[in-house]
């Protein structure tokens, strides 16, 4: 009983030291309009309405987006602040990217979604389903999508992935549907990412659960990185490989640069600001990852990579030590729900990276995501 008492006792400083570490001013939030880890929005509260303000990422000293949301049960509020009216919950939604439908998953959010955009790249059950059967509409390519099936689906909002501040929406402004701009993606921490959760339970009348959820995976994310914070060594770290001719890596401000730390790794480039990718020549990064520990990467194919493979990719890639020691460890993106996951349970991830990184601590742990690459 003594020793029980004593691992509760330090899962509970654990779990309130990480909060600590990352809310603003220390303090700890709950409920679906606080905020804790996230930057990209705020809510406010006032009479007969919620306000939420969108960040814009690419320009801190602006709004990107506000929406002032309003229950549909009640009258319309006589002083209502500037903003995109939004009558809550929403009923019929068009959603562009997997990871929100994923999001809306989580929250039991599936009869409200009528339509999706690139369809061939959503991995989520319910809309895979609604889609064979003609429930949700394939509306095409979110570059261009299918205005006069849009217009006769009549959703009350469409949901997209803003790229910067200069996105227009085009036709969809004109016609007048309100547009949910979720800069997510831009979050430099991953519980930042995980707690749009809250943005979305508030727009579906799913307020406690989508809490109960972000505080679910809190928790466990937060346990799984005081463990790594254990460790007396860190690998140096390599990610991703080679896109065409550019090398797309995590900037060091970004949230996978966070998760890469929060492991137990030493991140090559995680002294780089940038919140999103780093768009780098082979040249650049094998100068400075020649000599890297480890090599984690993400593919997408029918059948998993070997070393082979790799190297009948690009034959750069057997000239680093990771390669020639056999420490590169890939996802294959086609065969798990990395994606998907990611966003909603970074801490799944993060284990995953604490078992490659620092195998000793995740005794017998099998791997969700990351395994290494064969011969």
């Amino acid at each position: 009983m003594r020793n029980l008492f004593s691992c509760l006792l330090i899962v509970s400083v654990c779990m309130i030291s990480c909060r600590s570490g990352h809310a603003p001013g220390g303090r700890i939030a709950t409920g679906a309009d606080s905020v804790e880890y996230a930057h990209g929005f705020s809510v406010e509260s006032g009479e007969g309405y919620t306000c939420v303000e969108i960040a814009n990422p690419w320009d801190s000293g602006r709004v990107l987006h506000r929406y002032v949301l309003v229950p549909s049960s009640d009258p319309l509020p006589s002083d209502l602040p500037e903003g995109t009216l939004i009558r809550t919950p929403l009923r019929r939604v068009v959603v562009y990217t997997s990871i929100h439908c994923s999001m809306m998953d989580c929250l039991g959010v599936h009869d409200e979604v009528v339509g999706v955009c690139g369809s061939r790249y959503v991995d989520v059950g319910f809309v895979k389903k609604g889609l064979s059967e003609g429930r949700i509409a394939d509306l095409g390519e979110s570059v261009q999508p299918d205005m006069e099936r849009m217009i006769e689906i009549s959703p009350d909002a469409v949901f997209t992935s803003p790229i910067d501040d200069q996105t227009g929406y085009g036709k969809l402004e004109k016609i007048g549907i309100p547009v949910i701009e979720c800069a997510d993606y831009m979050e430099p921490h991953p519980l930042g990412r995980s707690e749009w959760l809250k943005f979305f339970g508030l727009l579906f009348g799913r307020e406690q659960e989508a809490d109960s959820l972000f505080r679910t995976t809190a928790d466990a994310y937060c346990q799984a990185r005081e463990l790594a914070d254990s460790v007396k060594t860190r690998p140096t770290l390599l990610a991703e490989a080679r896109l065409g001719s550019v090398w797309y890596l995590p900037g060091g401000e970004s949230y996978m640069a966070t998760i890469y730390r929060d492991a137990g790794a030493d991140y090559l480039w995680a002294d780089t600001p940038e919140t999103g990718s780093l768009s780098l020549s082979f040249e650049h990064v094998f100068e400075r990852a020649a000599k890297a520990d480890v090599w984690v990467m993400k593919y997408n194919r029918p059948v998993d990579k070997t070393l082979s493979d790799l190297k009948s990719d690009y034959a750069g890639y057997a000239l680093f030590d990771a390669y020639r020691r056999g420490e590169v460890y890939a996802c294959n993106t086609g065969h798990t729900t990395y994606y998907e996951d990611l966003v909603i349970h970074p801490d799944y991830v993060l284990k995953d990276l604490i078992r490659v990184f620092h195998p000793e601590l995740m005794p017998g742990y099998a791997p969700r995501y990351f395994i290494r690459m064969e011969e």
